[in-house]
């Protein structure tokens, strides 16, 4: 990031019991070197505890990655459990997202988060809705209203659903002018395609430009400077209003 420039890796980690969670991120990140590191929703399966991912982080070298996203955990806090994805920054856990728009049957096991949380630290404002959030526009258009320049969104896609789950992240980036990346699990029913979308401006308008990987692990490497000034422009000229109950600025 000393030039301006942000490499992102996407790991479409395939889904892998809680046992053995800990050799398969070891042999996944053992020669990556990125700004930002990403993982796909719920690839480990089983509860864990919040004690037991710190754990298992702790365990594995991510001293060096500035922004370390392992996906997210099925997380359980006394009688709840939440859908959770943790941020990491130089090895140090800095805070973590709850899923707040619970797909499908997730509500008979899991509490929905009660807040959106944009983490901030060395020059990137980082917003990350966990897989369904991200088809709701309010949730990306509070993020840009606290000045979020990156989304992250791990995700677990069945493939049959790939055009349509394309479609929101390219949207989401598009409407807001901010880049968007999305990573799934390769895995069956998943079988990957991992996407992800940055804006770029092209004369008066703008254009998205998009990466989609079959590869279990892919990098994209975006400029700030194609971007930044439309996507503060862009909020600007946005009429509308858009709220969340809770909306938190994780500083570190």
């Amino acid at each position: 990031m000393e030039t301006g420039m942000i490499k992102i890796t996407g790991v479409q980690a395939r889904r892998t019991e809680k046992i053995e969670a800990l050799d398969t991120m070891r042999m996944l990140i053992s020669d990556i070197s990125s700004d930002v590191l990403l993982f796909p929703e719920k690839w480990v399966t089983g509860e864990y505890t919040e004690e037991e991912v710190l754990s298992l982080l702790d365990s594995i070298d991510i001293d060096n990655i500035p922004f370390f996203i392992p996906g997210s955990f099925s997380v359980r806090e006394g009688s709840s459990l939440y859908n959770r994805s943790y941020l990491f920054h130089y090895g140090k856990m800095v805070g973590h997202q709850d899923k707040i728009s619970l797909f499908a049957d997730e509500p008979i096991r899991y509490k929905a988060g009660s807040s959106i949380r944009v983490f901030s630290g060395d020059d990137l404002k980082i917003g990350i809705p966990v897989c369904y959030d991200i088809d709701f526009p309010y949730y990306s258009k509070v993020l840009m209203r606290e000045g979020c320049n990156l989304i992250l969104n791990p995700s677990l896609i069945r493939s049959n659903f790939v055009e349509e789950w394309h479609l929101y992240i390219s949207a989401r980036s598009l409407e807001n002018r901010v880049p968007v990346v999305s990573v799934n699990s390769s895995s069956d029913p998943f079988e990957g395609n991992s996407i992800a979308v940055v804006p770029y401006r092209d004369g008066t308008g703008f254009r998205i430009r998009k990466t989609i990987s079959h590869e279990t692990i892919f990098e994209i490497t975006i400029d700030p400077s194609e971007y930044e000034e439309g996507r503060e422009r862009r909020y600007e000229e946005d009429p509308g209003t858009y709220s969340f109950p809770v909306v938190e600025n994780i500083r570190f």
